[in-house]
């Protein structure tokens, strides 16, 4: 079940059910009338009703009903797999694809294809079968799939002691130094879609930024997050004035044309962790897939000739 939290920060009184509209405009006021109705939205921890008048600073928390199970049928797709056991997998998810099924997706997801790949999560009692992580739909780069509920408990008691450690590519604008970022993030007050700095009501999110390369006004950086905050990195790096080159929400759409990037150009590179079962040290590196490489060509740097990209 997805879950949001959201505080109220209008002034005057307003209808729960039209507040949750507004705030999400891609469902209906009359989804929400039922999602409220059905015991899935908490006012100040309390269940609630949809004609209930918000006050300044009401803190609501949303429990979005789970997807029904028939949508999640099987569908082949191409899932390069890097590593598999009987516990785990790790495999690359191509850019242009979404990770999971939500409200208002209509497109086959990273999910509808494990499920045709890995057989045996058709079984497993959960919305998201095998997902421990996700990568947003325009991000490339390497997974962690659980192939059982024991092993998706113990992956993700892993990243939530910070045990897994994560290393990104991104191309941004201007010269970037080496910077560690520690800013939390929250829900965006203004933009449902997004997440931003919010000292105040945010979430802990610290982000490491490595130079790698710099050519043309943009830089080459490797992004290690200690935390896994949504969009994390891309509101990091917008945060400190360096957004990922081709990010359509957080980025410089203007800055952005004359580079004419294929996607937004942050790639999951490398992911480190002990295997749940055998105890021993895992570590797995994702190749650049060929529209970022071919990216990194035109600013004039010849990935194979890179040592700093050997992490």
């Amino acid at each position: 079940m997805d879950r949001d939290e959201l505080t109220y920060e209008g002034h005057e009184e307003v209808r729960l059910d039209r507040f949750l509209s507004q705030a999400y405009p891609s469902l209906s006021r009359n989804y929400f009338e039922k999602v409220i109705s059905k015991g899935h939205v908490f006012v100040n921890h309390k269940p609630t009703k949809k004609s209930l008048k918000l006050q300044p600073l009401d803190e609501i928390l949303i429990d979005f009903p789970p997807l029904d199970p028939l949508e999640l049928t099987p569908v082949e797709m191409d899932i390069p797999v890097f590593f598999e056991d009987r516990d785990l997998a790790l495999i690359y998810k191509h850019p242009k694809l979404v990770s999971h099924p939500a409200v208002g997706t209509t497109e086959p997801t990273l999910i509808h294809g494990l499920l045709h790949r890995f057989r045996q999560l058709q079984g497993l009692d959960t919305v998201r079968p095998g997902l421990v992580h996700r990568l947003d739909k325009d991000t490339s780069g390497i997974m962690i799939i659980a192939k059982n509920l024991t092993t998706h408990e113990l992956l993700a008691n892993q990243f939530r002691a910070r045990q897994i450690k994560k290393t990104y590519l991104a191309v941004v604008h201007r010269t970037l130094e080496k910077t560690l970022v520690d800013a939390p993030i929250g829900r965006s007050l203004n933009d449902r879609k997004k997440m931003g700095i919010q000292p105040q009501t945010g979430k802990e999110a610290l982000t490491e930024f490595v130079p790698l390369f710099t050519s043309k006004g943009c830089t080459l950086v490797k992004a290690m997050p200690k935390t896994g905050r949504t969009h994390q990195i891309r509101v990091h790096l917008q945060h400190i004035h360096h957004p990922i080159v081709g990010d359509p929400l957080y980025g410089f759409l203007g800055l952005d044309k004359p580079l004419n990037p294929p996607r937004i150009l942050l790639h999951a590179h490398n992911l480190e962790f002990t295997h749940p079962h055998t105890m021993k040290p895992m570590r797995f590196t994702s190749s650049l897939p060929q529209d970022f490489s071919q990216f990194l060509e035109r600013m004039g740097l010849d990935t194979a000739n890179c040592p700093d990209l050997i992490l």
